[in-house]
């Protein structure tokens, strides 16, 4: 409380008895913070707060720490006889000179000199007065339990310290809610020539519930493992077939949002077909005519192959292999590790030698990132859990026009106490939501990794390589040669038998065409057979070099799925947990914490400050709860809790980074070290934190509206019968016009009847039936811990002088130089 804006301070000088009454009043939530002057050291005045127990602090330290309208400076007194201690009457004065030099613009001070005597106490001496105090009071000596009991006489020295504090709580108006003190205003003691006393009763009221908003908290919690309470708040019913709403969500999230979370199988390439161009051709029949063979290889090899498979080769060639097991052991003269990633069937190495290769082809590994996928998954598992909105591609599961919501645990496994590898925590709760996806990506993750491997396997085979006849195109050329020879002989034979008239020249020209026509014809059969021939085995090659660039292809397309697939399942296990700290929230019934228990009955007391006890009505409590619950846990709650805690953890970080107020916040979905920080947050309980946060701001709403008959029909009063907090309060509501017995009168005074101006405070949540004719209370505490209620009462004389009273012994009037020397020139 303290620290906080408030209007009214109260600083008291005086019984250090009273002192220690208040402070367990204090400690008990009975009354509001007060200081209390401690010593005057070093030109300096001295106090302590009521609500730290700390050192003394500077008086005017203490009240510039504290926004208020009004100080009020009391000056208390208890008298037991005659004696007279003018020491805490100059005190006061110098205090009230003090504070006056130093007041702020529209503060006021008001100073009450407080006189409590036991009864039989008399000829008390004038110095115990001051007429420079705006109000004194005279407590009268009687303690009962309302003005219509029979009140006891205060004797015993603890008595009379309960019955001083008493009064200063209602005079120094440091009872909780309570705006004006009964003397803030009355200046009627000030300035006369003999000091002008008032004598007054007080009588109080206060009711104590421990943790009335805990009990709220702790009841709405406990509710929350229910899922068809939590269903209902947010108009839903449980599912009634959680298993089926399950599986179809997984598979609808893995077609749709998720879909880029699978792995993407290599579909391969249409096999290429063999295109030679005529020139080609001819170039091929040249190479054959010239017998230049191996050039002829070359040019065949050219035609069906563009280099790729030298690149596969060469990179073949750099592995190193374990001869007994066939496994890749190496790159190059590095060893590869063949430690195990968490819950993947996936050595370093494998990922290491898929980089290599992807690096081998001056192709970069691009597993970016998956925020869009997991902000959907986490819609999907929320709003399966909450009501809310599912993501485009997910159907709503409905039972009629209502929404059916899982239970946490259909969503995910409880979250791990420690850490807890991926696939182990799966297998706690193997038919959940999140434990179904996150098997699917294992599998997909081991698949990539291997069809990685069966490609490396034939990479790790030699290249293929041309193996056309050549024996046989050989022996072609030879027969070709043969032929050759053979035309040329009949062609030359054919001229020459014509020349030498062997044969005529109609012969001759015959046997020279047939030689020319036969050496066509067999050049084209024999060109014809080996072109076949050499493009047979070409097709043969270009199957096989296809086969080995398909393999070589699909290593790089698998290389580059394995290490996209193990980053995301690297993300996954970090996002479904922290979806799963949030499902969970608040499932373990973890209670708002409370204060300690305090006994009424030992607290010091006197008989006219009356004290119950109170717990909240089972009906109010199921009541409020309902209202409460619908509020917190409305469709989409988890989605908002979410945010709520985000903000809270990603604040803290900003501040811990040194940001400026300008910057951004860090991103937990973009960025590594704010998700680490997030995770380790929520291992904190700071979504619990926040959730409960979220319950009593809502309960801290809806309690101050309640009626306190509502909350409390039943009260206890310690050492009273049970009754109703109406009664119990109303019970000092004025009676009309009394009067104080007028043995506080002496003869002097002719025992004059002066009538009583009664003045009583009831709680606002009583309601106008029961405060028309009363100063109400206001009634904030209901929702805090401890919950308090009060009513005060106190009644008081018009101001008399203080000579009329059988108290004070009549004296001459005494000068009060000594005091206005020690006041200075103060006012």
């Amino acid at each position: 409380m303290w620290g906080e804006p408030v209007r009214t301070i109260a600083v008291v000088i005086g019984a250090e008895e009273a002192r220690d009454v208040l402070l367990s009043w204090a400690a008990a939530g009975l009354v509001r913070p007060f200081l209390w002057w401690e010593e005057e050291k070093e030109g300096r005045h001295w106090v302590r707060r009521s609500d730290q127990d700390t050192e003394p602090v500077p008086l005017l330290d203490a009240l510039a720490a504290v926004k208020y309208d009004r100080v009020r400076l009391l000056c208390l007194q208890t008298l037991t006889g005659n004696e007279s201690d003018s020491t805490s009457v100059a005190l006061s004065l110098r205090i009230k000179g003090l504070i006056e030099r130093h007041l702020g613009h529209g503060q006021r001070l008001s100073t009450v000199g407080v006189l409590v005597p036991t009864t039989g106490a008399a000829k008390v001496p004038r110095s115990v007065l001051s007429n420079r105090w705006d109000t004194t009071a005279v407590v009268v000596d009687q303690d009962g339990v309302d003005p219509l009991h029979t009140s006891r006489e205060i004797h015993a020295a603890e008595d009379l310290a309960a019955h001083a504090a008493l009064a200063v709580a209602t005079i120094g108006g440091i009872w909780p809610g309570m705006d004006g003190a009964p003397f803030d205003d009355d200046v009627a003691g000030a300035g006369h020539q003999e000091p002008r006393v008032r004598l007054v009763r007080t009588h109080a009221r206060a009711l104590r519930g421990d943790g009335i908003a805990a009990e709220l908290v702790r009841a709405i919690l406990s509710h929350r493992r229910d899922p068809e309470w939590v269903a209902l708040r947010a108009n839903a019913v449980p599912a009634a077939d959680p298993d089926g709403i399950v599986e179809r969500a997984t598979v609808e999230f893995l077609a749709g949002p998720g879909v880029r979370v699978r792995r993407a199988p290599y579909a391969g390439r249409s096999r290429r077909l063999l295109r030679i161009t005529p020139g080609q051709v001819l170039r091929l029949l040249g190479l054959f005519v010239l017998g230049r063979f191996p050039e002829l290889r070359e040019e065949l090899g050219s035609v069906v192959t563009d280099g790729a498979h030298d690149r596969v080769e060469r990179f073949a060639q750099r592995l190193r292999v374990e001869p007994e097991t066939g496994a890749v052991v190496g790159l190059d003269d590095r060893d590869l590790d063949t430690g195990k990633l968490p819950d993947l069937e996936i050595t370093k190495g494998t990922v290491d030698l898929a980089r290599a290769l992807l690096a081998d082809v001056a192709r970069h590994a691009r597993p970016g990132g998956f925020i869009d996928e997991w902000t959907r998954l986490r819609q999907l598992a929320f709003g399966l859990a909450d009501a809310g909105r599912l993501p485009d591609g997910c159907a709503e599961p409905l039972s009629g026009a209502r929404r059916e919501v899982l239970g946490p645990a259909s969503i995910s496994p409880a979250p791990p106490a420690s850490e807890k590898a991926l696939r182990e925590w799966q297998a706690e709760r193997p038919g959940s939501l999140l434990s179904g996806i996150g098997v699917r990506l294992l599998d997909d993750a081991n698949a990539a990794k291997n069809a990685f491997l069966a490609a490396l396997k034939r990479l790790r085979a030699a290249p293929p390589a041309l193996s056309a006849s050549f024996t046989l195109t050989t022996r072609l050329w030879w027969a070709w040669l043969v032929i050759c020879v053979l035309a040329l002989t009949g062609s030359v034979g054919g001229l020459i038998a014509g020349f030498a008239e062997r044969l005529d020249w109609s012969d001759a020209a015959l046997l020279a065409g047939c030689s020319v026509g036969g050496f066509v014809v067999c050049s084209v059969f024999v060109m014809t057979y080996g072109l076949r021939l050499w493009l047979s085995d070409a097709r043969g090659f270009i199957r096989l070099t296809t086969e080995y660039e398909e393999a070589h292809r699909a290593a790089e397309h698998e290389a580059a799925e394995l290490i996209r697939l193990t980053t995301a399942c690297g993300e996954y296990q970090e996002v479904a947990m922290t979806i799963a700290m949030f499902t969970h929230s608040g499932c373990d019934g973890a209670a708002a914490p409370t204060g300690a228990p305090v006994d009424l009955a030992a607290l010091p007391r006197p008989w006219a400050f009356g004290v119950a006890t109170a717990e909240i009505a089972p009906p109010t409590l199921a009541r409020l709860t309902a209202i409460v619950g619908g509020r917190v846990f409305t469709g989409g709650w988890l989605s908002g809790l979410h945010a709520e805690t985000v903000a809270k953890s990603m604040s803290a970080l900003k501040f811990d980074r040194g940001l400026a107020k300008a910057d951004p916040r860090p991103d937990p979905d973009t960025e590594p070290a704010a998700r680490r920080a997030l995770w380790a947050d929520l291992r904190k309980g700071v979504a619990e934190e926040t959730l409960v946060e979220e319950i009593r701001a809502h309960v801290v709403e809806e309690l101050p509206g309640q009626r306190l008959e509502e909350l409390f029909p039943t009260v206890s009063p310690v050492g009273g019968e049970p009754t109703s907090a109406v009664a119990f309060f109303t019970g000092l509501r004025a009676t009309g016009e009394g009067t104080f017995n007028s043995r506080y009168w002496n003869a002097g005074s002719g025992y004059r009847a002066v009538t009583n101006a009664t003045r009583v405070w009831l709680p606002e949540a009583l309601g106008p039936d029961h405060t028309d004719i009363s100063t109400p209370i206001g009634s904030p505490d209901l929702a805090e811990e401890p919950v308090t209620a009060h009513s005060a009462r106190l009644d008081a004389t018009p101001p008399i002088v203080w000579s009329d009273l059988a108290l004070f012994a009549r004296e001459p009037l005494a000068e009060e130089s000594p005091v206005t020397e020690i006041v200075g020139d103060v006012g």
